[in-house]
């Protein structure tokens, strides 16, 4: 079952909330925009200049990005293996290895940018903006099938359920997906995946629309929740 829940997002300064103790740390002179991932205990912060670590309040750049890649916007962040974060930009989805502060390239696509990275048992599924899903094992990257419609061109967050079921979020609505037969299509190479679509329609005068996602999720309680043109959706 879906549910669509309305609320208003109070949005303030950057900070991090300990659940052992209770107390919120703010930082101020991080920047929205800055994402944060963590790897052997440290915060580690990809922004528009280049890869950094979180010291105190602030941040020490440990790689400035080249000229081809200043500017560039990170969409997510995240260790793929311990002491090796990955980037996912519009130009490609990158590898940053703390140890030697090298950044290399693992996928790049012309005019196709990376906006999600999630990492599910030994797979890492990465969703681009027009180009559909990939994932990644043992260096080897495929592209996953896509719905009939092909929403799942743009792909912006996965979840999963407490169930093993993969819920994809996109422009133009939820899929939900067994984990077990998208890892083994990648697997065995397989070019169908049955997927389940939830596009809930609302009228606006003559038009109909569907859900409207954005990239942003997180689970509660094992719950998946994402948040759409329509407030926040959650399933259970």
């Amino acid at each position: 079952m879906v549910h669509a829940i309305k609320q208003k997002l109070r949005l303030s300064l950057p900070a991090q909330y300990n659940k052992a103790t209770g107390l919120t740390k703010v930082y101020p002179k991080i920047k929205w925009g800055d994402i944060v991932a963590e790897s052997g205990g440290k915060i580690y912060l990809a922004n528009l200049l280049g890869i950094g670590i979180l010291e105190e309040d602030s941040i020490r750049l440990l790689h400035r990005y080249t000229k081809d890649l200043a500017g560039v916007v990170t969409f997510d962040f995240t260790e793929l293996s311990p002491g090796n974060l990955a980037v996912a930009t519009c130009s490609g989805l990158l590898r940053f290895n703390i140890v030697t502060n090298r950044l290399d390239t693992l996928f790049t696509k012309e005019n196709i940018c990376v906006r999600n990275i999630w990492k599910y048992k030994d797979y890492v599924f990465f969703g681009t903006y027009g180009s559909g899903y990939y994932i990644m094992k043992g260096g080897i990257f495929k592209p996953m099938p896509l719905d009939k419609n092909k929403y799942l061109l743009y792909t912006h967050c996965f979840m999963a359920d407490k169930n093993d079921f993969c819920w994809i979020s996109t422009n133009r609505g939820l899929f939900k997906c067994s984990l077990a037969e998208i890892t083994n299509a990648f697997d065995h190479n397989k070019t169908a995946v049955y997927y389940h679509y939830f596009g809930k329609k609302r009228r606006y005068g003559n038009d109909r629309a569907e859900w409207r996602m954005y990239a942003l999720c997180f689970a509660f309680k094992q719950q998946p929740y994402f948040l759409s043109h329509h407030g926040w959706i959650v399933m259970g």
